[in-house]
């Protein structure tokens, strides 16, 4: 059932609710912006390619995104939301950090194995180390939204749905990112370990102005393609 309100205190919800929606529809048509602009080359070098599972990866955090960006515009359109529809796309915002973080973190480890050579002990203490961080952030993120409901109301004629949670639990929701964090903190350091370490082979192999130019295609092939 719709609740029909009409308070003055209720204005500034509006006038932020609408304010955010100007923000969410901007950076939303810059995601869109930018996907139409590189679509043809990621067709060419990417789609066209033989799939790999790195592939597939990628294709679902690339359009899993925009899908989600999409998703953000449409639901601060000033448009009537059923309840149903509410809580189906809180869940939904609720779990893509969860999950788009834990396709990340396995292509992290991929690139991370690559970088110190196949590895089978660090491979074995990366997974671990990201199997345990994918645990804690979805337990955390099954009890911080449990009993979340949506209620759909029209204030002063700006339709909206409200959405019903223990403030507590929002407190988890962010809490369940601290796991993510410190799995992104050890996999940065370690990248930079890997790069310093074979600065300081190369250096005592050559000298001179070479040193430079190997150090710069170090750090762009690890430092900067693991941080992107």
């Amino acid at each position: 059932m719709t609740i029909v309100l009409d308070e003055p205190t209720l204005w500034p919800l509006i006038s932020f609710g609408r304010l955010s929606s100007y923000f969410v529809a901007a950076s939303s048509t810059a995601v869109i912006y930018d996907w139409a602009l590189t679509f043809g080359q990621e067709f060419e070098f990417i789609l066209r390619q033989r799939w790999t599972f790195m592939t597939l990866l990628y294709v679902f955090v690339r359009y899993f995104g925009i899908l989600v960006s999409v998703m953000n515009l449409l639901l601060n359109l000033p448009v009537p939301i059923t309840d149903v529809v509410r809580t189906i796309l809180w869940y939904i915002q609720a779990w893509t950090p969860i999950i788009v973080n834990a396709v990340l973190g396995v292509i992290m480890v991929t690139r991370m194995n690559a970088m110190y050579q196949g590895s089978k002990k660090l491979l074995i203490f990366l997974v671990v180390v990201l199997l345990a961080s994918m645990i804690v952030s979805g337990v955390m993120g099954v009890i911080a939204n449990l009993g979340v409901s949506a209620q759909e109301a029209v204030v002063s004629g700006y339709p909206t749905c409200f959405t019903e949670i223990n403030t507590v639990m929002i407190d988890l929701t962010y809490e369940s990112m601290i796991s993510t964090a410190v799995w992104e903190i050890l996999a940065f350091f370690l990248a930079v370990w890997i790069v310093i370490k074979h600065f300081y082979e190369l250096r005592r192999r050559h000298s001179g102005a070479t040193i430079e130019g190997y150090f710069t295609v170090l750090i762009e092939s690890h430092a900067f393609y693991f941080l992107a």
